[in-house]
This record gives C-alpha cells, sequence and structure tokens, in this order.
C-alpha cells in the first residue's frame, strides 16, 4: 500500500496543474450526472435511485460519455449487446430498488457504489469514487485495481486531502479526473503512466 505522504505528493502534482476550466468544469459533473439521471427517471417513468444505479453499473469498462446512452438503451428495452451479461443482470435488479443500500448490495462493487452515490446525491461526502484514474493519480503508477482495504484507506487520505484543500470531495475528485484526462490528451509526454 502506497504510504500517505506519498499519495499527497502524487494528488498534489495532479491538483498543481489544474486550470479555470477544469474547476468550473468539476462542479458542474455530478450536478449534471445527476441531472441526467433525473431526465431518464422522468422519460421511463423511474426513480433517480434506480437511473442513477442503473448508470454506475453500466459503468465498468466504459467511458462517461457513453454511460447514458447505455442506461437509455437499456431503460427503453435494447439490452442486446449492451454490456456484460453480470452487468445486465445487476441492471435487472436495479431497476425495481427503493432505498440506496438495496443498489450498493446490488452494484456490490466499491467504486460504482460510490460512483452510484456520487451521482444520486453529488453533495454527499461518504462516497467518493476512486476509478482506474483515481488510483493511477493516488499510486502514480499503472495499477488500476485496488484491494477492499486499500480503497478504504485511499478513501481516507481522500477526503483528508479534500478538507485540507478546503474543496468538497466529491469535486475534487471530479477535478482532479477531468485535468489528469486533459494533460493525458494534450501533454501526453508529461503524463508519468
Amino acid at each position: 500500500m502506497v504510504e500517505e505522504k506519498v499519495i499527497i505528493k502524487n494528488l498534489n502534482r495532479i491538483f498543481k496543474q489544474r486550470i479555470e476550466k477544469d474547476i468550473i468544469e468539476a462542479k458542474e459533473f455530478y450536478p449534471f450526472a445527476n441531472s441526467e439521471a433525473q431526465r431518464l427517471a422522468v422519460k421511463y417513468n423511474k426513480t433517480v435511485l434506480q437511473t442513477s444505479s442503473i448508470i454506475s453499473a453500466l459503468s465498468p469498462l466504459n467511458k462517461w460519455s457513453a454511460n447514458i446512452n447505455l442506461a437509455d438503451r437499456y431503460l427503453s428495452g435494447k439490452r442486446r449487446n449492451l454490456h456484460v451479461q453480470s452487468q445486465i443482470l445487476k441492471c435487472d435488479q436495479l431497476i425495481n430498488v427503493n432505498c440506496p443500500n438495496e443498489a450498493i448490495k446490488i452494484l456490490n462493487g466499491l467504486k460504482t457504489s460510490n460512483f452510484f452515490y456520487n451521482i444520486y446525491n453529488p453533495k454527499d461526502r461518504n462516497y467518493i469514487t476512486l476509478d482506474r484514474w483515481m488510483v493511477k493519480i493516488i499510486t502514480n503508477s499503472d495499477v488500476i485495481k485496488i484491494t477492499p482495504a486499500q480503497y478504504r484507506k485511499y478513501k481516507e487520505i481522500f477526503a483528508r486531502y479534500a478538507i485540507r484543500k478546503r474543496i468538497h470531495p466529491v469535486i475534487l475528485q471530479s477535478l482532479l479526473w477531468i485535468t489528469i484526462r486533459r494533460i493525458n490528451k494534450t501533454k501526453e509526454i508529461e503524463v508519468p503512466f
């Protein structure tokens, strides 16, 4: 497991490269994701809880830009060649959930559970999505799979870092995600992984 001081250094390395456009986009990301879940809920007569959890269930191995489209297709009944069967089966259960804990139990993964909650309730500080981009930033390596114990530890460190930076942890996660994607796209040579 990576030491806290190394994680802080790694987070700082990306945080210092943020630009105003990244900050604006980061503040809007999860509220936008929530509004998309609301839109799908209205369109298909479902709850935001159900659509948020379905969006999250379809997120593994997909870019964010595809998530809403996949959820829309799933909810419209177009489920053929949509995703791996295990995620479709989760969606088949999530379409009827009535409480967040039920969705989290079905999602059964730390990344997808936290991502669901960030979409469902972006103001909640207790859930932080640590996807492959965050893990790469935290570890400064190509490691993208971490154990549940590592996830919890990294999440605690990330939350303390957000407090020190006086930024909501969900916004910080989105800010670092947006910043590293921008850096990776425009300055590939400078990216450490």
